[in-house]
């Protein structure tokens, strides 16, 4: 049986651009992984939101309304940094602590997107 397949948005834009790349980077990954900050940053944001919708989905919001997303999202940015860094800084620790307190605050994000509107009205 196959797999579903996926494929990411960052997939899709480099296709678009140049699908001989495509296959480059994806089918003989040739292309090297270089963790930044900035990737850091949007795969915690991104776990953040994921635990969060699949507490709603798997229960209920109220359970996932109890979950503290700031905390889990900082959290999660530390422990991906540690994780990322060990051959050499990328950045300064100061650095990810500026952007660790950034005022973007998962939880307000989530709350005005279409996902969680869909989901309030599917588990009514």
């Amino acid at each position: 049986m196959e797999e579903n397949k996926t494929v990411s948005y960052s997939q899709y834009s480099i296709y678009k651009n140049c699908p001989h790349q495509w296959y480059l980077n994806y089918i003989k990954k040739l292309q090297p992984f270089k963790p930044s900050i900035h990737l850091i940053f949007g795969t915690a944001f991104h776990e953040t939101l994921q635990n969060y919708l699949q507490v709603m989905f798997d229960s209920s919001t109220d359970e996932a309304d109890k979950i503290d997303l700031s905390n889990y999202f900082k959290t999660r940015l530390i422990e991906l940094y540690k994780e990322n860094s060990q051959e050499k800084h990328f950045y300064t620790t100061k650095q990810l602590y500026e952007l660790r307190e950034c005022r973007i605050n998962p939880y307000t994000f989530l709350k005005g997107s279409e996902v969680y509107t869909l989901a309030k009205r599917i588990q009514s």
